[in-house]
Parts: C-alpha cells; structure tokens; sequence
C-alpha cells in the first residue's frame, strides 16, 4: 500500500484512520498526530493520568470521591491490587517530589 499523506510505500507496516479523519494513511504518514495521549504529557500530567487509571480500574460501583486509593475489588488477585497499588504510589511520590520542588522555588523566590 501507498500512504497518501507521506506518500511513501508501506508494505508491512501497520496503518489507521483516524477518527474524523478522511484518509488513511501509515502510522508516519500521520506523524505526531497519531500518538498516544501520554507522550503528549509533562511528568506531572503523566503522574495525575496514572493516579486516574488507577482509580478507575480498581473502583467499578464506586463513588470516585470517597476513596483516595480504592480497595481491592472483590475477585482480583492480590498480586494484581498489589501491582495498582505500586503504580498508584508511585505517582503519588512523583507528586510529592514536585510539589516539594514547587515549594522550594517559592521559598527561595522570597
């Protein structure tokens, strides 16, 4: 196949329509606009968007307000609540980590 925004042949490789979009085109055809959110992010954004999917894996019924790190969910394995929960602490330490940052800058701009 011929990629009709790059024009160049793309036999093998992977290709996609973009929703809304009106060609089709390879994967570098379509360049940075067809790239996953996160590569989109600052370290922060990336660590709020972490601590969200976390969430919402592990919360189902629940209201997301009333948890800051939902419980296990009834039938998931602990190795797997374990694995969230490291991911889910993990961003919460990259948080910290700027906001000390953040708190610093302000002191010493003082």
């Amino acid at each position: 196949m011929v990629c009709h925004l790059s024009q160049k042949q793309t036999a093998g490789s992977r290709t996609l329509q973009n929703v809304g979009a009106t060609a089709f085109a390879s994967r570098h055809g379509w360049g940075r606009k067809a790239a996953y959110a996160s590569q989109f992010l600052d370290p922060i954004g990336r660590a709020w968007r972490t601590k969200a999917k976390v969430k919402a894996a592990l919360l189902g019924e629940e209201d997301p307000d009333e948890w800051d790190l939902p419980p296990k969910p009834k039938g998931m394995r602990w190795a797997t609540y374990e694995k969230w929960e490291a991911e889910y602490n993990a961003a919460e330490a990259m948080l910290n980590a700027h906001l000390v940052l953040a708190a610093a800058r302000l002191m010493k701009w003082r």
